[in-house]
């Protein structure tokens, strides 16, 4: 098991494996398996007729990770396996702040973690008026986050943009 954001094994990391019997789609419990100091784990599962098996793992601060191995991928002659890899946690801290009444402001983010229920939206973002607002956006531990903004109507431009620390929170900041 590797966490992609520095390429180091994950240690005492519980892997929860289940097996889905075949037909009925009623799990069994197969075991909770712990990675060692390289990231490695292994279990045994008994050859009876099952669907396919799930692995999954739920460590704080990395993003969670539900794999499935189907019962006609594996194999009795050759070992199985399976490397698990999952990101650190990481965030951005957005604070934006209009002092006048007349400002608009649009942002649309262009790099930074999709599609999880943590994340900020794709798409623009309209703020208008006199506000000071704070948000957070997860993202993958030292991967770059950025945004482009638009200020009343694209008279002034620019792009906010760094590397979020794994475990930790990058702040970008505009105030205009």
């Amino acid at each position: 098991m590797i966490n992609a954001s520095d390429g180091q094994p994950m240690k005492s990391t519980q892997i929860f494996v289940q097996k889905i019997v075949s037909g009925t789609n009623e799990p069994v419990i197969v075991g909770t398996f712990t990675t060692d100091e390289q990231g490695r784990y292994s279990f045994a599962v008994k050859r009876d007729r099952f669907d396919y098996l799930e692995l999954k793992v739920n460590k704080e601060n990395y993003f969670p990770i539900e794999e499935q191995l189907n019962f006609s991928d594996l194999s009795v002659e050759n070992p199985n396996v399976l490397n698990l890899v999952t990101e650190a946690k990481a965030w951005s801290k957005i604070r934006l702040k209009s002092n006048s009444p007349s400002n608009n402001l649009n942002i649309i983010k262009n790099e930074g973690k999709n599609d999880c229920a943590e994340c900020c939206p794709q798409g623009y973002q309209n703020f208008s008026g006199v506000f000071d607002t704070t948000f957070y956006c997860i993202n993958n531990g030292n991967s770059n986050y950025k945004f482009t903004y638009f200020i009343n109507s694209g008279a002034s431009t620019g792009v906010k943009e760094g590397i979020t620390p794994s475990f930790d929170t990058l702040s970008l900041e505009l105030i205009f």
